[in-house]
């Protein structure tokens, strides 16, 4: 008969689940922590010892990324990288719900992704409020009105930047105001082809604050859409707009009212009329572009020390003018604004010949910021 040591069976060895064994890895090192003793340190010896022995646990105790909780991935997934997000959205069910549902900003700029490619992956985000395709340091990007088709699918983008797209024309712009009906921003910098039936189109998007169309072929007429429809209107450049005209700033002043920052810079058509029309309207209280604070009127030659007068009267919250290139300015002009013009902060007078050196003390007085 067998020994009754050996009757009796040894109970089955439990085994340490992952994050028993965890437990017992940072239990182990506490432990040995304690135990050792301490050692004396002078005020050289370097701290590295220590993060050595945080790092050693942080290694054993590595947190898969599917473990964390759904707020902290929204915050991962709305950090930039559209190659890294998009690999991400192919890892699970859940990962592709969370980044098209919270994913609002893409920016494709510096990408050499293709366009038909980039256009298809921003598709995938439907709540995508930011789209930035502008690239002026690598290539023109070679993108067609087909392309909007897709891009007006985001029905929530409200922030759009295409700079120097030589194939966009009115007709892509016509899809944009049909399908983003939240657009605010538009950057179309240098798309050449746009017209004033493009900002007849635009007139639809009621929300738009920030509008860049500079080197645009649009005239008056296109400015008469604008302030028909974009009344928010807050920002806008039409930098190189050559054909437009005082005709065109008097439709803004009786529109788009609450403009406070205006760029037409080498608009040379515009005379001091223009100006007077933006600082006191059809010299009604109502009308006139009276909260302008940035203006830039560099190269508009015509413009001269009346057309300040102007301004010192009815923007008298400008705080940042250019005035480059406007050879008719003289140190009268500048003691104009200076007198209507409390709040100036920065002044550039660059090519300006006929202002002098008493025109930048008598501003350096007022601790404005004068570039000749």
């Amino acid at each position: 008969m067998p020994p009754a040591s050996n009757m009796a069976r040894k109970p089955p060895e439990k085994k340490d689940t992952p994050s028993a064994k965890r437990v017992k890895v940072a239990n182990e090192t506490t432990l040995n922590d304690q135990s050792a003793p301490i050692q004396q340190t002078n005020s050289s010896q370097p701290l590295q010892d220590e993060q050595a022995k945080v790092d050693k646990i942080i290694e054993r105790e590595v947190l898969n990324i599917v473990d964390l909780p759904d707020d902290i991935l929204r915050l991962i997934f709305q950090m930039p990288g559209c190659c890294d997000i998009v690999k991400a959205r192919g890892v699970c069910k859940r990962f592709r719900n969370l980044i098209e549902e919270h994913r609002v900003e893409m920016d494709f700029h510096d990408t050499t992704i293709c366009s038909t490619n980039v256009v298809q992956i921003a598709a995938l985000f439907r709540n995508l409020r930011s789209l930035i395709l502008s690239d002026p340091n690598l290539y023109k990007p070679h993108y067609h009105d087909m392309h909007f088709e897709t891009v007006a699918r985001l029905h929530h983008l409200q922030v759009l930047k295409v700079n120097y797209f030589d194939n966009l024309t009115d007709r892509g712009l016509s899809l944009l105001a049909q399908g983003c009906p939240e657009l605010r921003e538009l950057h179309a910098q240098d798309c050449k082809r746009l017209t004033d039936t493009g900002m007849q189109y635009l007139s639809q998007c009621k929300q738009i604050r920030y509008l860049d169309i500079c080197c645009a072929k649009i005239t008056d007429a296109g400015l008469r859409h604008l302030s028909r429809g974009c009344e928010q209107l807050a920002i806008l450049s039409i930098s190189w707009c050559v054909d437009v005209t005082d005709t065109g700033l008097q439709h803004l002043a009786l529109g788009c009212t609450k403009l406070q920052q205006l760029f037409v810079r080498g608009c040379q058509k515009l005379t001091n009329a223009g100006m007077q029309y933006l600082a006191l309207g059809m010299q009604h209280p109502s009308q006139g572009c009276r909260s302008l604070l940035v203006m830039n009127i560099s190269d508009c030659i015509q413009i001269s020390d009346h057309g300040l007068l102007m301004l010192s009267k009815g923007c008298v919250h400008l705080h940042t003018l250019c005035l480059n290139g406007c050879k008719l300015i003289s140190d009268l002009g500048v003691k104009y604004l200076v007198q209507g013009c409390k709040q100036l902060q920065t002044i550039m007078l660059g090519g300006c010949s006929q202002v002098t050196d008493a025109s930048r003390q008598l501003l350096q007085s007022l601790n404005c910021a004068v570039y000749m």
